[in-house]
């Protein structure tokens, strides 16, 4: 099984994941080794991914590059998500964009 977390502050996704709420939750959990990291850049309340990011790219410069196979950007804000794809290069494995239909988010019935 695949592990999975995502960095959103509201959304649920149909599969089995670990969500960061918040900046704090996102650096901590991005301690573990992860084969998908999903990441939202508003995560309410003025809080955005973009020091998660930092983190990691700071991580990465002290020798201490993050286990993270794969990065899927799924932000609605435009702005936000090209700013991710900006730093993406210095990220730590495949950066993809969610793109298309949202069929992995979960909706209440």
């Amino acid at each position: 099984m695949r592990s999975s977390l995502v960095i959103d502050d509201v959304r649920r996704f149909r599969f089995d994941c670990a969500y960061a709420r918040t900046v704090a939750q996102a650096i901590s959990l991005l301690e573990d080794p992860w084969d998908e990291v999903w990441l939202d850049h508003d995560l309410g309340q003025g809080e955005t991914v973009r020091p998660a990011m930092l983190w990691i790219e700071e991580q990465i410069a002290n020798c201490a590059r993050p286990e993270i196979a794969q990065i899927v950007i799924h932000s609605s804000n435009p702005s936000g998500a090209q700013w991710i794809s900006s730093v993406a290069p210095a990220l730590p494995g495949e950066v993809v964009s969610a793109g298309g239909p949202r069929a992995y988010l979960k909706y209440d019935d």
